[in-house]
C-alpha cells in the first residue's frame, strides 16, 4: 500500500509565543525585500489595481428596462427624478377644450384619482393615530431583545477568544522551555560527538606511529 505524501502547504508552522526570529538583526529588512519581489511579480499602482481586472459579464440585468435605465441613471451620476404630482392636479378643461368630451373625461379621471388618494391618505393617518405607537414600541422591544442577544453572544465570543489565547499562550511557553532543553542537549550532544571524533582521530594516528614505529624494529 503506497502511502500519500502530506500537503505542507496546508499546515501552518507557527508558534507565536516562541519565535522570536522577526527581532533578529536583519530578519525585518529579509522580509521587506520579499514583500518587494512578491510585488514586482503583480505591478500595479495604488488605488488602479482594480482597472486589471476584466469587468464582470453578467445576463442578470437582460430584458429587464427599467433596471437598465437606473443603473445607467446610477452610473453616470444623473440624480434620481423628483416625483411628479402633475397627475393629480384636478383642473377643468380651457378655452377650446371645453367643448372636448375627451378632455372633460381626462378631468373626471383626474379628479376620481385624486379622490382616492385623499381617502387613502386618510385612512392611512387613521390607521398610524390608532396603532402607531403601539407598532413603534413592539419594533424598538424587538431592536432591544436583538441588540441584548448580539451584546452577549459578542461577550461570549470575546471571553472565548481570550481563553484560547491563554490556552494557547501557556502551551507555547511550556513548548519554549522543552525546546531549549532539547536545544541545549543536541548542542551537548554535537559537542561530545566533535570531542569523540576528534579523540578517535588522535586516536588513530597513536596507532599509526606505533604500527610504523614495530615495522621499523
Amino acid at each position: 500500500m503506497e502511502i500519500e505524501p502530506i500537503d505542507r502547504t496546508s499546515l501552518l508552522d507557527l508558534l507565536a509565543y516562541c519565535d522570536r526570529e522577526y527581532e533578529e538583526e536583519g530578519m525585518e529588512e529579509l522580509v521587506d525585500k520579499l514583500i518587494e519581489e512578491e510585488k514586482k511579480k503583480q505591478p500595479f499602482e495604488m488605488g488602479k489595481y482594480l482597472e486589471q481586472i476584466p469587468d464582470y459579464q453578467t445576463t442578470l440585468l437582460d430584458n429587464r428596462g427599467l433596471l437598465n435605465q437606473e443603473f445607467e441613471r446610477i452610473s453616470s451620476g444623473k440624480p434620481l427624478n423628483s416625483f411628479n404630482a402633475n397627475k393629480y392636479v384636478v383642473s377643468k378643461p380651457k378655452d377650446k377644450s371645453l367643448k372636448d368630451p375627451k378632455q372633460w373625461q381626462k378631468s373626471l379621471k383626474r379628479l376620481e384619482l385624486s379622490a382616492a388618494l385623499q381617502l387613502q391618505r386618510n385612512e392611512n393617518l387613521t390607521l398610524m393615530s390608532k396603532f402607531s405607537s403601539n407598532s413603534w414600541l413592539d419594533y424598538n422591544r424587538g431592536l432591544n431583545a436583538y441588540s441584548n442577544n448580539i451584546r452577549k453572544r459578542t461577550q461570549q465570543i470575546e471571553e472565548q477568544t481570550l481563553d484560547l489565547n491563554r490556552a494557547r499562550k501557556f502551551e507555547q511557553e511550556q513548548i519554549t522551555n522543552k525546546l531549549k532543553r532539547f536545544k541545549s542537549r543536541w548542542y551537548e550532544t554535537v559537542d561530545r560527538n566533535l570531542k569523540t571524533e576528534r579523540a578517535c582521530k588522535n586516536l588513530e594516528k597513536e596507532i599509526e606511529e606505533l604500527e610504523k614505529k614495530n615495522l621499523k624494529k
